[in-house]
């Protein structure tokens, strides 16, 4: 959407914005509402911040796509429902009949470069970002955020393919501080690793313990766990954090699949009502 507005558009729709979460905000800590606010249901802030964003949506000039999607992306999602696999696949494969390829893509690759920025804020200086990207959608819409990320400052590489020529370069690849981003198989995992896989999984799970600020970030699944029973296929990826796009996975909460995240988040990247169907 920022390609595509003018620098004075743009400028208007980010000063609409803070202006809209400065007044939620001093809604929710504000001495005069405080206790008022602290005795309403969570529901409630949620149900303000999306009203917040559609009237900075409004007042910009959003279209009615950018301003559902601005509230969907004002904060992430709790995931009540888990699908299995073919469910998932099923229901990304319409969605991007229905939306095009393109728009969930960059969907996808906004939630992916927001929570990997919060993530990399943690970081000392200098820190940096590697993305293991896989040949499926997992791996574009990982390849998308790091241009997002690429372009809000933080420095970022990519490891592209799962080659065991490829593979092989991992250990120059990996930062000394920073996050990995793991996009290699995800959604589309359907049979258990390969040696040269499953040995580049483990290494980057020793690299995540051996040093503070190392993390990992998952898209949809940790590379190497069983989709829909939840376990290491042989082996698994470590994450920190988990983010579910569409449609949170069944095998992410099912077998040993806990020991394999630390906190799992949610993008519906579309409208509440397309889950329904």
């Amino acid at each position: 959407m920022a390609a595509q507005a003018g620098p004075w558009r743009q400028a208007v729709r980010i000063y609409l914005l803070i202006r809209c979460w400065a007044l939620a905000l001093s809604l929710s800590s504000g001495s005069g509402m405080r206790r008022w606010w602290s005795g309403q249901p969570p529901e409630l802030m949620i149900l303000m911040q999306g009203v917040f964003a559609q009237a900075a949506g409004l007042a910009a000039g959003l279209t009615r796509d950018e301003r559902i999607w601005l509230m969907l992306t004002s904060r992430f999602s709790e995931a009540h429902f888990v699908y299995p696999q073919a469910s998932a696949r099923a229901f990304e494969a319409l969605q991007l009949a229905l939306t095009g390829d393109g728009a969930l893509m960059q969907h996808a690759a906004l939630a992916i470069a927001r929570l990997a920025g919060q993530c990399m804020q943690t970081c000392p200086q200098g820190s940096s970002i590697l993305v293991l990207a896989g040949p499926g959608n997992n791996g574009k819409d990982a390849l998308l955020a790091m241009q997002t990320l690429s372009q809000w400052g933080w420095d970022c590489q990519a490891l592209e393919g799962l080659e065991p020529e490829t593979l092989a370069t991992l250990d120059h690849c990996l930062p000394e501080q920073g996050l990995v981003i793991d996009g290699w198989l995800g959604l589309g995992q359907r049979r258990a690793l390969s040696e040269n896989l499953a040995a580049a999984v483990d290494r980057v799970n020793r690299w995540r313990l051996q040093k503070i600020h190392r993390y990992c970030l998952s898209i949809d699944l940790p590379t190497g766990l069983h989709p829909d029973l939840g376990r290491a296929w042989p082996i698994a990826i470590e994450a920190d954090a988990c983010l579910s796009l569409l449609r949170p996975l069944r095998g992410l909460f099912t077998g040993q699949a806990r020991a394999h995240w630390a906190s799992h988040y949610f993008a519906p990247l579309i409208s509440p009502s397309a889950h329904e169907h």
